[in-house]
């Protein structure tokens, strides 16, 4: 009986343990997450991606979700969460929980073209300018093709078949050299069999004889630089520097005294020089982008005079200011300034930004006008080079611009430049200002790249502390999403390896988007309602530049409110989804730097958007600010985040109480910003 009665109370404990374990089994849907194949964000028309969707708590009795696109002409979605690109465009998939419809997850995806097929050339067909079968010494004739079929490339390459009678450039400009018969073939880039030539006769010149040229005065400095466009203009000095040979074209600087003179593209198999040399020159006044050439050259004749020149100690004066430096123009100068910012050496032009007397300028490294071997040896000096340490240089005073032109030094020699050693200061300066982290971390990322150590800096180490280790491991890097969207504050603390002594920190605020966000979506503005006709090279008419003269209220969105765009254009590019995007530019001063800023009141919570730098701009710093409700005054969220060059999805969470927001660029260097698909949730 004793037996019996245990046995039963066995029983009895085991279904209550049992109970209590289906109570815990039966916990309710708390979210969800979702995750994708290798955790891609892109995918091409007609690629699939598999996502997963994981519901949580563990236990939860359904686990199961619907699976919905917010766009079914852009992407679609199978009921095991399998999406197939269908057109170009920016999509959320969305999984809804099948227990609680309430509770529900998105995942943004961008949706691009296929790649472009290539279409094989088969003809090209040459046509000269005017019909010309003539082409005189010293004068030149242009050449145009047309590659079949349509879509093919258009791109040939020129030859000629006798150098010594005429050249042709990359362009498909001949010049005469000499008298005789010559061939001119383009050949098709992709397709080296596929060519096509014309004959042209070189002809003894008659435009411009020689003996004009012999018998014209010298062109002062001064009336040279005040010349008109296409005005004949004879110069003389000795030649300080050339520029390598390009299709048998010769750039090069000559100066006489204190006055110098750049000569673009002369004939250099018909009109050679040498450094060093004394010519008198004939040719064409010419004004590009800033800067005020010579060319078409018809006249060069070695002078016997024993000209110098001089390099002109700047020191003290403004390098800044056009006017001051006319004088200059084209003539060696030396002077001694402060960097201001790390150059960023690479394979093409560069500029490297200075101050000298507190006035900006920069100093230009162009592989045009160097040989190998010197454009490396200028860019390895350059790229230790670290902000705040002084530069001693040497080179040729000029201008740059596409509008307002402003002044910048043509560097053209190593020898030419001297860098201060930095101090131990400078170099964590320096560091800390090239320091850098994701600052907004999407669901699918689930660690944070930390770095120990920032590049060519190798004497700052480098410490990191997080304020919530649970969300961020500042050691491991390991991200967990909690539900909500959450900030963590990292700390870094930068010291000199050798000089203990001299340390200095970097706080980033890093968002970690929640894994639920469920917010109600208020407003979108992706430009995709500006309308086309009005702009140029990719630019919208709603809004052409950065400084419209209509104003920069523009009315786009959905629903359709007013924006203010502020150095700010609309404009399409590789960086930008769909059919424009917006291009914030900075400014010389912050007061005027770009700025896109609602203009209704609403219940901001959060902010939205997809950011990048522009083509290859440098790292630029953007920021959000909110307007209460019942002031006037805006104030800074905080969220300072460092754009790189791959487009990003960053979330800003706002109080509440904001009524209107503002995305702005920090900072004054005049660099670019691509930013899309700014939505405004509640």
């Amino acid at each position: 009986m004793k037996i019996r009665k245990l046995f039963l109370c066995f029983v009895a404990l085991a279904a209550v343990l049992g109970l209590a374990a289906c109570d815990d089994a039966a916990a309710s849907v708390k979210g969800i997450t979702i995750t994708s194949k290798d955790n891609k964000q892109e995918i091409v028309v007609d690629e699939t991606l598999q996502l997963t969707a994981t519901v949580f708590p563990e236990n939860a009795t359904e686990k199961g979700v619907l699976w919905s696109v917010s766009n079914d002409k852009i992407a679609s979605v199978s009921d095991s969460g399998l999406v197939k690109g269908l057109a170009k465009g920016n999509v959320e998939v969305v999984a809804t929980s099948k227990e609680n419809k309430d509770i529900s997850q998105k995942l943004a995806l961008i949706v691009k073209e296929k790649p472009a097929e290539v279409i094989q050339p088969t003809s090209v067909k040459i046509k000269v300018a005017n019909d010309a079968t003539e082409v005189a010494v010293g004068q030149s004739l242009r050449l145009e093709t047309v590659v079949s079929p349509k879509g093919a490339s258009q791109e040939v390459v020129w030859s000629s078949s006798s150098d010594a009678l005429a050249t042709v450039t990359t362009r498909g400009e001949v010049t005469g050299v000499k008298e005789g018969d010559v061939t001119i073939t383009a050949t098709c880039k992709d397709a080296s069999t596929v060519k096509a030539s014309v004959n042209l006769k070189v002809v003894q010149g008659t435009s411009t004889p020689s003996g004009d040229y012999e018998s014209m005065p010298i062109t002062s400095h001064a009336d040279f630089m005040e010349a008109e466009n296409d005005t004949l203009v004879k110069v003389k000095g000795v030649v300080t520097y050339v520029c390598p040979e390009v299709e048998a074209k010769v750039s090069y600087y000559i100066q006489n005294g204190a006055d110098g003179y750049y000569v673009y593209e002369q004939n250099a198999v018909a009109y050679p020089v040498e450094v060093g040399k004394c010519y008198e020159v004939g040719g064409a006044k010419k004004y590009h982008q800033g800067n005020n050439e010579i060319v078409n050259v018809a006249y060069l004749k070695e002078s016997n005079e024993k000209l110098t020149y001089t390099v002109n100690d700047l020191k003290g004066k403004d390098l800044s200011s056009l006017d001051d430096m006319k004088p200059y123009h084209n003539s060696y100068i030396s002077a001694e300034a402060i960097i201001t910012k790390t150059p960023v050496p690479t394979e093409k032009a560069y500029s490297v930004n200075v101050t000298a007397d507190g006035k900006a300028t920069t100093l230009r490294v162009d592989p045009k006008c160097l040989s190998p071997e010197e454009f490396t040896t200028i860019g390895n000096l350059f790229k230790n080079a670290l902000p705040n340490v002084k530069i001693e240089f040497k080179g040729i005073m000029t201008a740059f611009g596409y509008g307002k032109a402003s002044t910048q030094v043509q560097i053209l020699k190593s020898t030419d430049i001297k860098i201060e050693e930095p101090s131990s200061e400078d170099l964590v300066a320096a560091a800390k200002g090239a320091l850098t982290v994701k600052t907004s971390l999407g669901t699918g990322v689930t660690k944070l790249e930390i770095p120990s150590k920032v590049s060519g800096f190798d004497n700052v180490t480098i410490s990191w502390a997080s304020d919530n280790a649970a969300v961020i491991d500042a050691v491991t890097g390991t991200v967990v999403h909690p539900e909500a969207d959450t900030i963590v504050t990292l700390t870094a603390t930068l010291t000199h390896k050798t000089d203990t002594t001299v340390s200095d920190t970097k706080v980033f605020k890093v968002n970690v988007f929640g894994t639920v966000f469920t917010h109600e979506k208020l407003v979108t503005l992706d430009c995709e309602d500006a309308v086309t006709e009005g702009g140029q090279y990719g630019t919208s008419g709603t809004k052409p530049s950065y400084d419209d003269k209509k104003g920069n209220i523009v009315e786009l969105g959905t629903p359709k409110y007013s924006w203010l765009l502020r150095n700010t254009l609309i404009a399409k590019d590789a960086k930008t989804e769909g059919n424009f995007g917006l291009r914030m530019q900075n400014n010389a001063t912050a007061a005027n730097a770009g700025r896109v800023e609602i203009q209704t009141s609403g219940e901001y919570n959060f902010v939205q958007f997809v950011a990048a730098i522009y083509g290859n701009d440098d790292p630029i710093v953007i920021g959000v600010e909110y307007l209460m409700d019942g002031t006037e005054t805006w104030v800074d969220s905080g969220a300072a985040i460092t754009l790189g060059a791959e487009k990003e999805l960053y979330r800003v969470s706002l109080p509440e109480g904001s009524k209107r927001i503002a995305i702005y660029i920090i900072g004054t260097n005049g660099k670019r910003v691509n930013l899309d698909n700014i939505e405004l949730y509640k």
